[in-house]
């Protein structure tokens, strides 16, 4: 069974956990809605949000999710569930890892954890 998953911090491609995706094909670039970044120093974290907050992300076609939920702390440290994801050939369902509850952690303004980085430098 193959999972379509949405990454926006340290997994995305050039970050340092990148390496746990290994061979799971890249699908596209996306943006999901509904969310609040943080950054927790190293990494990001998402959380729900009222307003129309984007969140860009690189969506990947994982087999099994078990390293991945190994890193994530899944379901004790973050938590998943399915969300749309906008790509530029249209809307797909894609798992995304979160946090539960509020965080007052420093917001990622725009929402792009790569961009947020380079500026930081």
């Amino acid at each position: 069974m193959s999972n379509l998953v949405a990454v926006y911090g340290s997994l995305r491609a050039g970050l340092h956990n990148h390496v746990v995706l290994g061979d799971n094909p890249y699908v596209s670039m996306g943006i999901t809605k509904g969310w609040k970044m943080h950054s927790l120093g190293a990494y990001p974290a998402l959380t729900r949000s009222d307003k129309a907050d984007e969140v860009v992300v690189e969506l990947y076609q994982v087999g099994n999710m078990d390293k991945l939920d190994h890193l994530e702390g899944y379901p004790k440290y973050y938590t998943r569930k399915q969300v749309k994801v906008e790509t530029p050939t249209g809307a797909v369902l894609a798992w995304v890892y979160y946090m539960k509850g509020e965080l007052t952690d420093p917001v990622v303004v725009g929402g792009d954890w790569k961009k947020w980085l380079k500026e930081q430098t």
